[in-house]
């Protein structure tokens, strides 16, 4: 006589069905319903048995695939949430440091600027709005064409290099 491995790997070789035999105790109420039951439905008891038990595999299985749809789409949200919680750690840092230059760039114009005279500050309040306006059109031309900064940048010193060379 074969040994058990052996006969087992010989029906998973044949592709034999294997079957499991289930017992379980039932009240005689519960019995008797499925006796006429089955009686009903034109099955024999077995085979009721066998429906009502892979009804409800089948619908135990669909629950555990919507759970495992539900857990994949918390993760992807729990990741999101996770990338979304460092770029606003990035973008609070990116900001701290813009400041930062402004604050050294404002500190260094105050020190080093002397103040305007009274005689001037009508002309340099014009030049001040022309160069200003100048340079937010050159932003606005650098970002509606999709230039980047050094388009902006080329275009205000081109500018400025303009103005030095005239009379």
């Amino acid at each position: 006589m074969r040994s058990t491995q052996t006969l087992g790997g010989y029906m998973k070789r044949a592709n034999a069905i294997k079957t499991a035999r289930i017992n379980f105790r039932i009240t005689t109420a519960e019995n008797d319903w499925l006796i006429s039951q089955a009686k009903t439905e034109g099955k024999s008891v077995a085979a009721l048995l066998r429906e009502i038990v892979l009804d409800d595999l089948r619908s135990t299985q669909r629950a555990s695939a919507m759970e495992n749809h539900i857990l994949e789409f918390e993760r992807r949200l729990v990741n999101t949430l996770h990338y979304l919680t460092k770029e606003m750690r990035r973008l609070n840092s990116t900001e701290q440091v813009t400041l930062s230059a402004i604050d050294i760039f404002l500190r260094t114009y105050l020190t080093h600027t002397p103040p305007i005279q009274e005689a001037n500050r009508e002309f340099a309040r014009q030049e001040a709005k022309r160069r200003y306006d100048e340079i937010i059109t050159a932003i606005h031309r650098g970002l509606s064409d999709d230039f980047g900064i050094t388009e902006v940048a080329r275009t205000f010193l081109t500018s400025e290099e303009n103005e030095h060379e005239q009379p």
